[in-house]
């Protein structure tokens, strides 16, 4: 069998090496999310429980509120970190 030669196709790391920093950001804000997400739930439930005195009360909120928020949250990392389309559209100053 003939050994396989190596491709060098120009681009190829640089766009192997973009594509993790991608992916890497998204795991990040997913991790961080996640961790908001557990801590916020520990909170809403004791808060909830002192103020009601019940566990099943406080549980049904503290999954609802933090599951819509998780994903508020998300969202708005995601707009936070994008580009502004105004200030791209804006010409330099003089």
């Amino acid at each position: 069998m003939a050994a396989m030669k190596a491709i060098d196709w120009p681009g190829i790391v640089e766009n192997d090496y973009r594509l993790r920093m991608r992916f890497r950001h998204f795991d990040s804000s997913l991790a961080k999310t996640s961790a908001f997400t557990a801590i916020h739930l520990l909170i809403a439930v004791s808060v909830g429980w002192l103020l009601t005195g019940s566990f099943v009360l406080a549980g049904a909120y503290a999954l609802v509120e933090p599951a819509v928020n998780a994903v508020a949250h998300y969202f708005f990392e995601r707009w936070w970190a994008r580009p502004s389309s105004r200030a791209m559209a804006r010409p330099a100053p003089a």
